[in-house]
């Protein structure tokens, strides 16, 4: 359950780029600033689902302690805590690098450059305004996507932490139920030996 659980937003996903590929900050970061406009969208988003599956396979795991779903002590230091709290803090951590590589990106033109070298017709000048104007509602757009994978992930994550506890009551209470009616069901297999009546007595009470 844990795994991939909330990968939502990937576009544009390069072929040359593996979203198994295991991604920590600094990694992630390089590719933000370094790497292509593709490939520092994807790694945003693989750095993302990773941070909440990591979270979640501590949340599902039987030797959680109700402990570490509070505040931590420290709020600067959220380590062994999995509560919502921290997630956040993790996420937004990541949000903020990724949108000031992005704000990099407004102000730097070699994608754009890359990208009009690769057409096999000259550029004019109105044509660069255009692919500009794209390039910058493109790089906008994504940081919408951005903060929407941030909310929306937070409050998945959120529901999960607050119904996975009852989910587990239930499911105690399921087990119960069939071990009782198990064992109704061997009483039952039990009494099938009595008579279900008295034969040769004058009355069928009990005296």
């Amino acid at each position: 359950m844990a795994a991939a659980v909330l990968g939502f937003f990937l576009p544009l996903m390069p072929a040359n780029f593996g979203t198994a590929e295991i991604l920590g900050a600094a990694e992630a970061a390089q590719v933000y600033e370094e790497g292509s406009l593709e490939e520092a969208i994807v790694a945003y988003h693989v750095r993302m689902n990773q941070l909440t599956n990591d979270y979640l396979r501590v949340l599902l795991s039987p030797d959680l302690d109700s402990a570490q779903l509070g505040l931590p002590a420290d709020e600067a230091s959220c380590e062994g805590y999995v509560s919502t709290y921290c997630l956040a803090v993790q996420l937004s951590a990541e949000l903020t690098a990724f949108e000031s590589a992005m704000a990099t990106r407004l102000d730097d033109f070699d994608d754009l450059k890359s990208e009009l070298q690769s057409t096999s017709t000259s550029v004019d000048l109105q044509t660069a305004i255009e692919a500009a104007a794209a390039q910058s509602s493109n790089l906008n757009e994504q940081l919408a996507y951005a903060q929407d994978t941030l909310d929306l992930t937070l409050a998945v994550y959120n529901q999960i932490q607050t119904i996975y506890p009852t989910h587990l009551e239930m499911q105690t209470f399921i087990e119960n139920l069939s071990v009782f009616r198990d064992r109704l069901a061997q009483v039952r297999s039990s009494l099938e030996f009595y008579p279900s009546k008295f034969v040769g007595v004058s009355t069928a009470r009990c005296q």
